[in-house]
């Protein structure tokens, strides 16, 4: 294993468990541990079931679907557009095709010809049609990615998209789950049979109780799980769900219904991570004299040990990151150091350009246009968030080794928010959860950014984006984005926190679960002897 998580450690007790029936494991034996999982090389075998949970469903709609896990379960039965690979990478799944207009506003899509529902129904872009409407006048999780969306027709096979402003990346936001029209009247309703086109299909129902999925014998693509049958259990909350991973009733959860780092295993577990969007870094006032140098903030950046960080807070789950985008990604193709940082090397990077001690106060100066700037910068945090107040200090400690004489600034988040929106500040600890597309305008465009990026190569970057309509030319648009990123540092990526799903140890095969679907290439799942 590349790593053991030791979460039995973890001092806070998971109190939605406390009535679970399963024992205690003895103090003399090793205690139970969620682990790594690293793609198994024993033969896949075919045959068992694979038992999960819907917890607290108020609907069977995948679009109403009150949490990510019970989303995640639904979209078995469920295709989308477009989803992501495991590595980010965008690929059609209902689409055969799509163009875009010149200013990137108008899409036509071609739906796949001889898709079925399981009950029969072909597939039409009309089905498509009502889904997106019906997502836009809900409160769907899906929602928020389809805002740009001001009308959408269809005919036939053919999808017609209009925006209301370009989107850069528009196709990684079409994975939502496609319904019938003709099932969308009933809805709202645990009654309501989900009717997809998806891999696996409604084999039986028992209201309120359970759901029996077999594997789509007519399903469009080459499909042979060694995993046929699932059974889905309709739990009333996480805590059931929980509770049910600990008596081995279930096989598999995702961090949506158990929190990790608040959960004492009972019995030993796999893991695999998944990327979640949740980006963590350090914003920077691109406006400050004394920040306005893109090697001074280089060297800021290159002072920061990120592994330290996340063990230091715990943060099992999270990846280091430099940039807004994920290392080793679709999009990415660069890598972020966990290591201990060459102080000497910042300190040298700091000289080269132009900050000296020259009054020996232990306050790096230098001129700027003419005028004398010292490089002593506040670190705002938000004071009811102990975790980004803990970072902070870190890091105000990691530029102190430097030479770099920080502090940290510990507000209000009232007052956080108002010095941030009116660039009262010098840098700030945050985070935000980026959209499955990896849109960054509202980062780094000029006049829609909070950080004070004023670059007219950002701008053009983000234009290109917009109206890029082939993957592979949108892979080499965001990959030079990332380049210029490095190279211009406008903010200090941390980590990227990710999902996760934890699940029995004998669940094996090639588990690489993506941000669009949590099983993933569950066709290569399989359940061991």
């Amino acid at each position: 294993m590349k790593k053991i998580i030791a979460l039995c450690l973890i001092a806070f007790l998971l109190c939605f468990v406390s009535g679970c029936s399963s024992k205690q494991a003895d103090d003399s034996q090793t205690p139970a541990q969620v682990s790594d999982y690293e793609n198994s090389s024993e033969a896949p075998r075919k045959g068992g079931t694979l038992r999960l949970a819907l917890a607290g469903a108020g609907s069977l709609n995948p679009i109403l679907a009150e949490n990510r896990q019970n989303l995640g379960v639904l979209k078995l039965v469920y295709d989308s557009m477009f989803c992501r690979t495991a590595n980010e990478e965008v690929v059609p799944v209902l689409c055969s095709g799509y163009t875009v207009s010149a200013d990137g506003l108008h899409y036509e899509f071609t739906i796949k010809d001889g898709v079925a529902f399981h009950n029969g129904d072909r597939l039409t872009a009309n089905d498509v049609e009502k889904t997106i409407y019906m997502i836009l006048s809900s409160e769907s999780l899906y929602r928020p990615r389809l805002s740009a969306i001001s009308e959408c027709t269809s005919q036939g096979n053919q999808l017609y998209i209009t925006l209301q402003y370009p989107v850069a990346n528009f196709t990684a936001l079409l994975d939502f789950p496609v319904l019938s029209d003709a099932d969308i009247a009933d809805y709202n309703s645990l009654t309501y049979v989900p009717n997809g086109t998806g891999r696996y299909k409604v084999q039986s129902y028992k209201k309120s109780k359970e759901l029996y999925l077999s594997v789509n014998k007519n399903y469009f693509r080459d499909f042979a799980p060694y995993i046929e049958n699932i059974t889905v259990y309709l739990l009333k909350d996480a805590a059931a769900a929980v509770a049910m991973l600990e008596n081995v009733q279930i096989d598999v959860l995702s961090s949506h219904a158990i929190n990790l780092y608040e959960y004492t295993p009972k019995r030993n577990l796999s893991s695999a991570e998944y990327t979640s969007g949740r980006f963590a870094f350090v914003g920077i006032n691109n406006q400050k004299q004394a920040l306005l140098s893109a090697k001074t903030r280089g060297a800021l950046s290159a002072a920061i040990n990120r592994g330290e960080i996340l063990s230091a807070n715990m943060l099992s789950h999270g990846k280091v990151a430099e940039i807004p985008v994920p290392d080793g990604s679709f999009w990415n193709d660069g890598t972020t150091s966990s290591e201990k940082p060459d102080i000497q090397r910042v300190k040298t990077m700091l000289s080269e350009d132009g900050w000296a001690d020259s009054n020996a106060d232990g306050v790096p100066e230098k001129e700027v246009y003419g005028e004398p700037v010292t490089l002593a910068p506040g670190i705002l945090v938000n004071s009811e968030n102990p975790t980004r107040v803990k970072i902070a200090e870190q890091i105000k400690n990691f530029w102190n080794a430097a030479g770099v004489p920080a502090y940290v600034v510990a507000v209000s988040f009232e007052e956080y928010q108002s010095r941030i929106a009116g660039g009262n500040y010098d840098v700030y600890v945050g985070e935000v959860s980026l959209l499955e597309n990896y849109g960054l305008s509202f980062l780094l465009r000029t006049n829609e950014n909070s950080l004070g990026v004023s670059s007219e190569t950002f701008d053009r970057l983000l234009a290109n984006l917009e109206v890029s309509g082939q993957e592979t030319h949108k892979q080499a648009q965001f990959r030079e984005l990332c380049n210029v990123l490095r190279a211009e540092m406008p903010l200090i990526g941390l980590y990227f926190e990710n999902d996760v799903i934890v699940f029995d140890t004998r669940i094996k095969g090639e588990i690489e679960p993506s941000g669009s679907d949590m099983f993933y290439g569950i066709e290569k799942w399989f359940i061991s002897k």
